[in-house]
């Protein structure tokens, strides 16, 4: 299949990736696992080449980590590695266990990142550091190349003082911005105001040496840029007040570098989880109609067409040739959502996308008197897929209605908000609910249904979660029977 050669395409060109069984022998490798190491496919399949031929892990290490991964758990952490020319690279791995059906590990799935020249950075970094200390000239020169800067505080003479990184890390001049951490303050984030003022100001109450945090920054010109702040305490003279000397450094593309690495990993994560599905549908879904058709055609073989019998089978085989056909339309279409996945973006306005499916709906919602309220004031559009937005506000809308209380007017609240560099849109109804404690595991699952008053496939909600993951957010849902349902998605402020 087309998306199968693509997948593996954007395997071979963007990780690292092996699966070995549960002795640790290599099964699998991509292109690019064999091109870092140097080693042919023939040499790694049935090797061992790997954690166990890095000589930099201890033996504790070693443990802990087959602890973690035969417990079914995850591992993630920066293996150093040698190669078959004896030349040394960095990976950073992440390490899935994939479970037997009775929960046990038979296989382990490795998804690493090249990281050498990022190693090799931030040893030429701490190099630059300890010569650069003896030249102020120098040092201005290698803060404006890793972005960094550097400031100092008295209290003795309540004296600031910023390097000229500062300055330029949050696009403002001396003669703009006076050195202070109030002025800093104005630049940070609004979301993360409060946590850097307390993160300080309790540092600097209490016994502690230096305190390191991460931040966002408003830039003058409107950017939210990510930044990395460290300070230390340095005792001054018996009976003189302290100093305190901190950097500033600017790490923006290194952590939308990380937030697109753990979005591609979480990717191929969920493929992984897909494939698995895909594989159960086809083993149970299909094989009833299958093994239904193959029956009735042998039994047809040995009726003629004057026999009653023989018309009831051709009845029962069309029956089965429609469930069939069912199955797979409804694979191709959850498949069409990955192929799609780099259809244009454009800004969609949340307003009218509900207004859409009103009119779309209206017959329906007039009959049920539904009441749909809305507030986008936070959040009132989203740079993204419009087709698959639709279809997810469409498809939430639909189950609302689908699923009410009979005794009670129809109600759906939808409201939008920023937190923690996300913007959240939430749906929540007074519908019948579902119970959590039971449905928890499935409650996304493909053609799982919680009630049954109603027609339905149990097509929705998997498509919902589908088509969400696919535009790189997440769906959680909270509810209780009889008492309403509510979905919130999240997707990064930085890719809408």
């Amino acid at each position: 299949m087309k998306e199968t050669a693509d997948y593996k395409y954007a395997l071979d060109q963007s990780a690292i990736v092996t699966i070995g069984n549960e002795n640790g022998v290599i099964i699998y490798a991509n292109d690019y696992a064999c091109a870092i190491s140097g080693y042919s496919r023939e040499e790694l399949i049935g090797s061992v080449y790997g954690l166990t031929t890095s000589e930099y892990i201890s033996d504790e290490l070693l443990e802990e980590l087959r602890q973690k991964l035969s417990g079914g758990n995850t591992w993630k952490g920066e293996i150093k590695n040698k190669s078959k020319s004896g030349t040394y690279y960095w990976t950073e791995a992440t390490i899935v266990p994939i479970l037997d059906e009775t929960g046990i590990p038979y296989q382990y799935m490795s998804i690493r990142w090249d990281i050498t020249s990022q190693k090799a950075n931030e040893v030429a970094l701490r190099q630059a550091f300890e010569e650069l200390e003896k030249s102020e000239a120098q040092l201005k020169e290698a803060q404006a190349l890793s972005h960094m800067g550097s400031w100092e505080y008295s209290f003795d003479a309540e004296e600031n003082i910023w390097s000229d990184e500062i300055y330029r890390i949050l696009g403002t001049t001396p003669a703009e911005t006076q050195p202070t951490f109030t002025s800093y303050l104005q630049f940070v984030h609004p979301e993360d105001v409060a946590m850097v003022e307390e993160t300080v100001r309790s540092t600097i109450r209490s016994t502690e040496k230096s305190c390191q945090y991460h931040c966002r920054i408003i830039h003058k010109n409107g950017d939210v840029r990510y930044l990395f702040n460290e300070f230390t305490r340095e005792p001054s003279l018996p009976g003189q007040p302290d100093k305190l000397l901190g950097i500033v450094q600017d790490v923006t593309n290194e952590r939308l570098a990380q937030l697109e690495k753990e979005r591609i990993t979480a990717d191929l994560l969920q493929r992984n989880k897909d494939l698995e599905q895909f594989a159960y549908i086809v083993s149970h879904n299909l094989r009833a109609p299958v093994a239904n058709i193959i029956g009735l055609s042998n039994l047809m073989r040995t009726l003629g067409p004057e026999n009653p019998t023989f018309f009831k089978s051709m009845e029962g085989l069309q029956i089965s040739a429609h469930k069939l056909d069912a199955v797979i339309n409804d694979l191709n279409n959850v498949l069409q959502i990955r192929r799609e996945v780099n259809e244009r973006k454009e800004q969609v306005n949340l307003n009218q996308l509900v207004e859409d499916i009103k009119t779309m709906t209206s017959g329906l919602m007039a009959k049920e008197n539904v009441s749909i309220s809305t507030n986008f004031s936070d959040v009132d559009s989203l740079y993204t897929i419009k087709s698959y937005l639709h279809s997810i506000f469409a498809n939430l809308i639909s189950n609302s209605i689908k699923y009410r209380q009979a005794h009670q007017v129809p109600t759906i609240e939808i409201w939008s908000c920023k937190k923690g560099g996300k913007k959240i849109i939430t749906f929540r109804d007074n519908g019948l609910g579902i119970d959590l404690k039971t449905h928890q595991h499935k409650i996304f699952g493909l053609y799982k249904r919680f009630h049954f008053h109603t027609d339905g496939k149990g097509m929705g909600l998997f498509m919902v979660k589908t088509q969400v993951e696919a535009l790189g957010g997440k769906i959680q849902v909270q509810s209780e029977i009889n008492q309403g349902t509510e979905f919130s998605i999240e997707f990064d402020e930085a890719y809408t």
